[in-house]
C-alpha cells in the first residue's frame, strides 16, 4: 500500500520477538527484513546458510534460486533447481522454471528440452506449447512457433496470454489483419480486469510499432484503467512512471510532467526518487 516506513516497523517489532517463531520462519523473517533494509547481501546470506544447514528443505533451495535470479547468476540459479527436482522428482513446476531460466540464457537448446520434457508429462496443459511457441518465436522459428500457439489454443481456445502471443507472431509475419482480430477477440473473451489491461497494453504496442502514437496512448489509458482495478496504488504509480514517453511521443508533454509531479507526491520517500525515471 506504499507504506513502507509502517512495513519496516511492524518487521522490526517481529525481528524483537523472533526467538518465538519456529526455525524457517525465523529465516523467512530475517531475509524479508534485509530486503526491506535494502542490505540485499545480507538477505542472501540468510537464503545461503537456510539451504546449508536444512539441505532437503525444498523451500531454502527455492529461496536462494530466487536470490541468485535476483542477482542474475543464472547459472547458479539453476543448480539450486535442479537440486529441488532431485529431492523430489514430482515437483514438475520446476522443469518448466528450469525452462525459462535457460531461455533467459540464451541457452535454447536446453531450454526446448524442459519445456518438451513439461509438454511429455502434461500433453493436456496449454503452457507446455505456450513456452515452445515463445521460445521457437526467440529462435525466428515462426512456423513452429505459430505450430505450438495453435496447439495451445485447442486446449483452451480463450486463452489471453496465448491469443496475444499469436497476435505479436503475426504482427512479426506482417499479417497485421490477423493481428487486429486477435486483438479484438482477445477483448470479447476478457473475463477480469487482468485480461483486459493485457490485451489493450498489446494493442497499445501495435499502434507505437505502426507509428499511430494517439492510438497507442488512447488503449495505453484503457490498460492502465484495467490494471489500476486489480493492483495495488504502488504498482500502478510505478506502471505510469516507465510508460510516461508514451505521452510525450503523442505530443502530450505537459500531461507528462503533470502526471511525474502527481507521482512524485503521492509516493513515500524513498520511492518518491522513482519519479526521476519518467
Amino acid at each position: 500500500n506504499n507504506q513502507s516506513e509502517k512495513a519496516l516497523s511492524s518487521l522490526q517489532q517481529t525481528m524483537d520477538n523472533l526467538y518465538k517463531l519456529p526455525e524457517r520462519q525465523q529465516f523467512f523473517t530475517k531475509y524479508f527484513y534485509f530486503i526491506l533494509r535494502k542490505e540485499a547481501d545480507k538477505a542472501h546470506a540468510v537464503c545461503k546458510m537456510w539451504a546449508d544447514l536444512y539441505p532437503e528443505d525444498i523451500q531454502a533451495h527455492t529461496m536462494l534460486a530466487e536470490s541468485f535470479k535476483k542477482q542474475d547468476k543464472m547459472s547458479y540459479a539453476i543448480a539450486e533447481y535442479k537440486i529441488i527436482l532431485e529431492l523430489d522428482q514430482q515437483q514438475f513446476n520446476i522443469v518448466r522454471v528450469l525452462g525459462d531460466l535457460y531461455e533467459q540464457s540464451a541457452k535454447y537448446d536446453s531450454a526446448a528440452y524442459y519445456y518438451g520434457l513439461y509438454a511429455r508429462q502434461f500433453p493436456d496443459d496449454f503452457k507446455s506449447y505456450r513456452d515452445l511457441g515463445e521460445l521457437y518465436m526467440l529462435m525466428t522459428d515462426f512456423s513452429k512457433a505459430k505450430e505450438n500457439f495453435d496447439k495451445a489454443l485447442l486446449i483452451d481456445p480463450a486463452n489471453i496470454s496465448v491469443m496475444l502471443a499469436l497476435a505479436n507472431l503475426e504482427i512479426r509475419n506482417g499479417n497485421f489483419k490477423h493481428a487486429t482480430d486477435l486483438f479484438q477477440a482477445a477483448l470479447s473473451s476478457s473475463k477480469s480486469s487482468s485480461d483486459s489491461s493485457k490485451v489493450y497494453f498489446g494493442i497499445d504496442s501495435y499502434y507505437e510499432l505502426r507509428g499511430q502514437m494517439k492510438k497507442s496512448l488512447e488503449n495505453h489509458l484503457l490498460g492502465m484503467d484495467a490494471f489500476a482495478r486489480n493492483n495495488p496504488p504502488k504498482n500502478v504509480l510505478v506502471q505510469s512512471t516507465f510508460s510516461v514517453e508514451k505521452y510525450v511521443l503523442a505530443g502530450k508533454k505537459d500531461a507528462a510532467l503533470e502526471l511525474l509531479e502527481k507521482i512524485e507526491k503521492e509516493f513515500q520517500p524513498p520511492l518518491d526518487k522513482v519519479a526521476a525515471f519518467g
